[in-house]
């Protein structure tokens, strides 16, 4: 873990699990692991999953995981994880000496408003997030909105004046994702300039991901969501077309797709 280095608190790297013939992943260790990935065949490639680094120590690295029984690779790990079983995993190194990517939260200085969504597989960069905000000494005014499964996914975070955090369970009959929809139309954003109508290129989810990262270097309000990738898709034409917020200051990441997979 020594090794590793966390650049922002949505840091994301890949996990790999155990393939579907059973093997545990033996990638090598340098730069050439995706061409070795690549070219194993389906039954021997181990399963591929994205996950935010939670905290990093000289010797330990936390990883919050969603379970969901044993229906996919990451799950049913661990749920089985027994102390002992090990993970391959590409993150980035500390002495690589640059920035390695791989993460958005990059609010410019002094923003003033700060608005999150996100769903489960989003808490863990949410939870960072205000870890971070918390500990400046200046920060902006910031609206989070948390959607859930039920009530007992509702987690201590980090509390500081300026925040206004809103949980959201589903519960039953609640599709993923449409909490996350409603909160986008109803979160309490600052007044925006009126300007003519964003015209938004359309995203087929078939064929590209779901991913916008913000490029403002200043702004009122910096935007930070993530969560099922057609319900980020809804959010995008709701927060720039509709509200109107800047889409320079605006981050949308479709974290995973409701029926598929996203490694």
């Amino acid at each position: 873990m020594h090794e590793m280095s966390v650049d922002a608190p949505d840091q994301r790297i890949k996990l790999f699990f155990p393939a579907p013939s059973g093997e545990p992943s033996a990638l090598p260790d340098d730069g050439s692991w995706m061409k070795a990935y690549q070219a194993l065949a389906d039954e021997h490639r181990p399963a591929r999953r994205t996950y935010t680094i939670r905290a990093l120590r000289s010797d330990e690295l936390d990883i919050d995981f969603v379970l969901h029984g044993e229906t996919g690779p990451a799950s049913k790990w661990a749920i089985r994880a027994e102390v002992g079983d090990t993970l391959q995993i590409v993150a980035p190194n500390a002495k690589f000496g640059r920035d390695a990517g791989g993460y958005e939260w990059s609010p410019p200085q002094g923003v003033r408003h700060a608005l999150l969504i996100g769903d489960e597989t989003a808490l863990p960069a949410i939870a960072g997030i205000l870890e971070t905000l918390a500990g400046q000494d200046v920060r902006p005014i910031v609206n989070a909105y948390v959607e859930v499964p039920s009530p007992d996914d509702c987690i201590a975070l980090s509390a500081f004046p300026e925040l206004t955090l809103t949980w959201m369970p589903r519960g039953a009959g609640i599709r993923a994702g449409d909490l996350m929809i409603g909160a986008a139309g109803q979160a309490v954003l600052p007044v925006q300039p009126a300007g003519a109508t964003v015209v938004l290129p359309d995203i087929n989810l078939d064929e590209t991901i779901m991913w916008e990262k913000a490029s403002a270097e200043a702004a009122d309000i910096y935007v930070w969501v993530a969560g099922e990738a057609q319900a980020v898709k809804t959010m995008r034409r709701i927060l720039i077309q509709e509200r109107g917020l800047d889409r320079k200051a605006t981050n949308l990441m479709g974290y995973w797709r409701d029926g598929h997979v996203l490694d």
